[in-house]
This record gives structure tokens, C-alpha cells and sequence, in this order.
């Protein structure tokens, strides 16, 4: 987690990382704990019937001003993206932006993102998380 936030790059444009894995999965628990690192004191929930929750930061943290969270799962076509003002957050600085089901808008998405793929390894709860990018 911490050597996400610190690869990330805010200063020109937002940072974006794609979330990969199956339901339950844990991509919504990565975007809380995202929060919680950058100490988003506002409950961070899937915004997955809305498909994009935004949060402002007090103070910003690694220069991230903003953290956007989307669930692009129920997302059928890149246009229905548009309305959410998708590319002028994409041009935005200070913004982080986390992606579940990031595979839904893949032509939408910058070459220089961090891609995160989450799988469940046993019925116990084990996770093996593989990062690209960073």
C-alpha cells in the first residue's frame, strides 16, 4: 500500500490505478485502505450503483488533493463515461482515482497507470496481489 502512494504522481495530471479481480475479491477494501492512508476521514464505500464517489482531503497527502473512487462493473459502453466528466479528471493534478473493474474502460485509460490485480488463493481468505507500474 504505502509504495503505491509513494510511486504515484499527482503534480501534472491524476494518477490512476486499475483494479482488477474477481467479486470479493478486496478491491473495494484496497480503495478504503487507500483512504485510510491518506486519512480520508469520510466512510469509503463500492460506489458501484453510482460509479464514481468523490473525496476531498483536509490536507493533501503525497500531493493527492482528491481521491475518486469508480466501479466501472455495471459500465456497458466508454461513452457512459462521459457525463462523469472522466477525461478532465484523468487531466486533473492532485487527483487520485481507483478503478475496480478497471478492465470495463480500458480504452479510456492513460498508458501510465499502476495496475493492481487481486486474487483469492484458498477458501481461508488468502489474497495474492500482483502490481505493475510502480
Amino acid at each position: 500500500m504505502a509504495r503505491v502512494l509513494e510511486t504515484v504522481d499527482v503534480s501534472r495530471s491524476a494518477a490512476v490505478v486499475a483494479l482488477h479481480g474477481e467479486l470479493g475479491a478486496g478491491k473495494t477494501t484496497f480503495v478504503q485502505m487507500v483512504a485510510k492512508a491518506i486519512e480520508i476521514n469520510e466512510s469509503v464505500t463500492s460506489p458501484t450503483f453510482v460509479v464514481m464517489k468523490q473525496y476531498s482531503l483536509e490536507d493533501a497527502k503525497n500531493g493527492i488533493e482528491q481521491l475518486v473512487h469508480i466501479d466501472a462493473y455495471r459500465i456497458e459502453n466508454e461513452n457512459e463515461m462521459t457525463p462523469l466528466h472522466f477525461s478532465e479528471l484523468l487531466d486533473t493534478k492532485g487527483v487520485l482515482i481507483c478503478i475496480e473493474w478497471a478492465e470495463k474502460i480500458n480504452k479510456l485509460l492513460p498508458q501510465n497507470l499502476i495496475d493492481i490485480k487481486i486474487d483469492i488463493t484458498d477458501q481461508e481468505g488468502g489474497r495474492e496481489v500482483i502490481i505493475h507500474g510502480i
